[in-house]
């Protein structure tokens, strides 16, 4: 698929196991966009992963939804990790009709979560999904932590990369502070 005109958007939301408060700060800017979408009448999809060692159990995650918003929720919480989250994103785009996704995640999280999602998405062929980023808890601060943990996120990428591709690395790594818009939306 190619066409990005048609197709759903899906918003993913990757819990952090070790800690509730962070899970549901997550949980909740994804539902901000979730509404954002609803109202705007077009088709969407919220994806939470992650949350096999620990986090929020299902039932949990539920809860913090209303009955109109459950329709458009999906629970994966079979991954521990970031690869395995961005394993379990890439089967179920390529199972749907997904041609947008959303990631959303803390700041410090953010950019080895969308470099490791970029990375894996090409392993899957997805080369078509628009992937877009959201943070949870974005403020000046959450900024000077994506710049300040930039290099280091990078070190640590090479244990899910193939050795000899610091080059593609640091291109995700360019792409990713290029296409950062600050444009927020209204929600």
């Amino acid at each position: 698929m190619s066409d990005s005109s048609s197709g759903i958007t899906t918003i993913v939301v990757e819990q952090k196991g070790s800690d509730a408060k962070e899970c549901i700060q997550r949980i909740n800017a994804g539902r901000k966009l979730l509404r954002f979408f609803l109202k705007k009448k077009q088709p969407i999809k919220l994806l939470v992963v992650g949350g096999a060692n620990k986090g929020l159990k299902a039932s949990e995650i539920k809860k913090l939804f209303t009955k109109d918003e459950i329709k458009f929720l999906l629970i994966n919480r079979k991954a521990s990790n970031t690869r395995e989250k961005s394993e379990s994103v890439a089967k179920h785009i390529s199972d749907n009709n997904t041609f947008h996704l959303i990631l959303v995640s803390s700041s410090y999280h953010l950019l080895r979560a969308y470099l490791t999602l970029v990375k894996t998405f090409n392993d899957y062929g997805l080369h078509y999904v628009k992937i877009s980023i959201f943070s949870s808890d974005f403020n000046l601060e959450g900024l000077k932590r994506i710049f300040m943990y930039g290099v280091s996120e990078l070190v640590r990428l090479p244990k899910y990369a193939k050795k000899g591709h610091l080059t593609i690395q640091l291109r995700y790594f360019y792409s990713f502070f290029r296409h950062l818009r600050f444009s927020p939306l209204k929600l």
